[in-house]
């Protein structure tokens, strides 16, 4: 096999088991079924609402308890005060005396009625008369106190003058002034957190825009490297300084050593598919050599069997042959026996015939 006729390389695919089943409650289920972008805004949107409400209830709430105090110590303040400049008048009954000290009083915003109730319960002096009331329950205030109520804060001041006249000191103070800060502090608090909420979701929604198209750009560019194109290691890159830029750096070097990878494995598939080829011939070459060998070793198998059966053969001779030698040997010994006696016979015939020979002479 040649190395044009190799193997191409195709698209990387990695085979994914099924993904195990997550049970998830209803809103959990709502919840990822959601984009990022989604998710982020709905966070932001919750995160900035409750700091909105938290400011439009907390803070004009507690400057309304706060002006509440100072209200509170502005009118016992005043009321000592009042009390002690009323002493003289007060001991000569002298209403009008009673009057211009509750006249320096009137120009405070707060105020809403002085009234002076003598020992008996019954009203001396007032300031706003038609708001105080004109009997007082002297006797069971021994000490100063304050009453709150929604719209008015009224203090009780027990008084006795320098000539030992009793009598109470009664101020009310209008709260409506603090509750209409209040709800202005809240309007201007929900005004602000609206405008704050609207910012932020602005921010948030161009933030979110911009991070999802670039995640949706590199998800697309992800399925497509996905599919086996490694052409596109420049539509990650993002020159930006932040995490996306980070991540977009991430994905080009990713895809720039899995086009390594891949070039490597290429040419590795090549010289796979070469050496296969040289081995596919190599193999070939084998096989003939060893049906060549195969067919060597069947005619030496039948040459073999053929030296066999004249083995046997010439052993069958061998053994006639010996009987034979047996036989000639039996015969040459008989016949070296009748030599020997031929030999005597004519070593007689020779001493007879000497013998014969010398009876001649």
């Amino acid at each position: 096999m040649s190395a044009a006729s190799g193997p191409r390389a195709g698209p990387l695919e990695v085979p994914l088991g099924e993904l195990p089943a997550v049970k998830r409650a209803g809103w959990s289920r709502r919840l990822a079924g959601l984009s990022i972008r989604s998710r982020l805004v709905g966070a932001f949107a919750l995160l900035i609402s409750a700091v909105a409400v938290f400011q439009a209830l907390y803070f004009p709430s507690r400057q309304a308890a706060e002006a509440r105090l100072a209200l509170a110590a502005k009118a016992r303040s005043l009321s000592l005060l009042i009390a002690h400049d009323i002493g003289a008048a007060v001991d000569f009954d002298d209403v009008r005396g009673v009057q211009e000290v509750f006249a320096g009083a009137q120009n405070d915003p707060d105020l809403e009625f002085l009234g002076f109730f003598r020992a008996d319960g019954s009203r001396l002096a007032a300031l706003n008369p038609e708001k105080a009331p004109t009997a007082a329950d002297v006797a069971s205030v021994s000490a100063i106190r304050e009453e709150i109520g929604p719209q008015r804060l009224t203090v009780l001041l027990p008084v006795r003058t320098p000539g030992d006249t009793r009598g109470l000191l009664v101020s009310a103070f209008n709260t409506l002034r603090i509750s209409e800060a209040q709800r202005r502090n809240q309007a201007t608090a929900v005004l602000i957190g609206l405008f704050t909420l609207a910012v932020g979701l602005l921010i948030t929604l161009s933030m979110t825009a911009y991070v999802g198209r670039r995640l949706k750009r590199f998800g697309e560019l992800s399925e497509r490297v996905a599919e086996g194109d490694l052409t596109l290691a420049g539509g990650f890159a993002v020159d930006t300084g932040d995490e996306i830029g980070k991540l977009s750096r991430s994905l080009h070097r990713m895809v720039l050593n899995l086009r390594r990878l891949v070039d490597d494995i290429r040419a590795a598939s090549v010289e796979v598919a070469s050496s296969a080829g040289e081995f596919s011939s190599n193999a070939r070459v084998i096989t003939q050599r060893a049906q060549s060998q195969a067919q060597a070793v069947e005619d030496t198998s039948t040459s073999m069997e053929q030296m066999a059966a004249s083995i046997q053969t010439v052993a069958a001779n061998s053994q006639s042959l010996a009987s034979q030698v047996e036989e000639t040997s039996s015969s040459i010994t008989e016949m070296g026996v009748s030599i020997e006696q031929v030999a005597k016979s004519s070593a007689n015939l020779a001493a007879t015939v000497t013998e014969a020979s010398a009876t001649i002479e």
